[in-house]
């Protein structure tokens, strides 16, 4: 027995020094990134990468990210090897809680070489606001440089967040006999962020007298400030396509929105005129997160009588009517603050006939 002892504990001895022996290693890079041209405005951005891109319909500030239903590209090289009586299995590789696995191959102790590409929604990016991030922008290059907000809000901004998000990455070894054995690395990847400015080129709205008509609030797209946690409703869009109308009445306008949300689920809304009644309450299912038009709602404005005729800024013979239809959220509860949008009609010459249209 005592030579069986001493063999068993030679073994013992020799075990730990193998396992002892074992080294692997591993690293974990961001990108590469092939980016676009250089930009006058900033950051060269990503063809295809973390990227949001911000838009404003204000003329001094951002308002909402465009491409909310996109995700995020991130773009990982993993390199390393293991010990040299082992061969590497598989890496995986994780961007804020979403995963992306691949097969390594190759000879035992070979090094290796991986690029990982992991496609990450932007709800699962925690405590980032990218239009946060354009204002603060705004706010310093305008305090910074010669020009106003206003100029820098037309020709937009590109933004780098380096370091912003979590990764890892983990390296499966085999073994003939023993389970994988891993390594594993950590980093923080990297945003960009494009604010990009009027959405379709669209210009900013025009000062009140810069012409001479009577100033008529704009009818813009309003989201708030982001919601808490809880709230899934980012924000809500509601405008007329003729803010200010002059022709033959009745007028026909046409008003259209849309709910942006991060996730799937019911919207109840309705709408409010200018003599404060709301309309019937009408229910909308987001399919998930993005922004989800509203059907469109048609007024007729007919032209007023001779008792609730408005003359205020108009000439004799004139009829001038001033309005507005709000867009209310009832559910759920606080989710976005109302949008309005206002509307100014004046009717010139004869009436025409239109077909009247049914109560909306």
């Amino acid at each position: 027995m005592r030579p069986m002892g001493r063999k068993l504990q030679r073994w013992a001895a020799w075990s730990i020094a193998l396992l002892a022996a074992d080294v692997a290693a591993l690293s974990l890079e961001e990108g590469p990134y092939k980016l676009g041209p250089e930009l006058p405005i900033g950051e060269r951005l990503p063809v295809a990468g973390p990227l949001y891109r911000v838009y404003a319909e204000h003329p001094d500030r951002f308002d909402f990210v465009g491409n909310a239903h996109q995700p995020l590209t991130f773009v990982a090289q993993v390199s390393g090897f293991c010990p040299g009586n082992r061969r590497a299995e598989s890496v995986t590789l994780t961007v804020s809680g979403v995963r992306a696995s691949t097969r390594v191959g190759g000879g035992r102790g070979e090094l290796f070489s991986k690029r990982l590409v992991v496609k990450v929604p932007q709800a699962a990016v925690a405590d980032f606001d990218p239009v946060a991030a354009c204002n603060d922008a705004l706010r310093a290059r305008a305090a910074g440089t010669t020009l106003s907000r206003k100029d820098w809000v037309k020709s937009g901004i590109a933004l780098r967040i380096p370091a912003r998000v979590p990764a890892d990455a983990v390296l499966t070894c085999q073994h003939p006999t023993l389970p994988g054995f891993f390594e594993t690395a950590e980093a923080k990847f990297g945003l960009w962020v494009h604010c990009v400015g009027h959405a379709g080129g669209k210009p900013a709205p025009k000062e009140d007298g810069d012409n001479d008509k009577p100033p008529l609030k704009k009818a813009v797209l309003q989201i708030p400030p982001t919601k808490p946690a809880e709230s899934w409703i980012r924000g809500v869009e509601w405008r007329v396509d003729k803010p200010e109308y002059e022709g033959p009445c009745p007028a026909e306008l046409v008003f259209t929105g849309a709910v942006h949300t991060t996730r799937a689920g019911f919207v109840r809304y309705r709408i409010r005129n200018e003599q404060g009644s709301a309309g019937p309450e009408r229910k909308l299912y987001a399919k998930g997160p993005g922004a989800h038009p509203l059907p469109p709602l048609h007024l007729q404005v007919e032209v007023p009588s001779s008792t609730t005729r408005i003359t205020t800024g108009g000439q004799q013979g004139e009829a001038v009517r001033e309005g507005w239809r709000r867009l209310e959220i009832t559910a759920p509860a606080n989710a976005a603050a109302p949008a309005t949008a206002y509307f100014r009609v004046r009717c010139l010459g004869e009436p025409v006939r239109r077909p009247p249209r049914p109560a909306e």
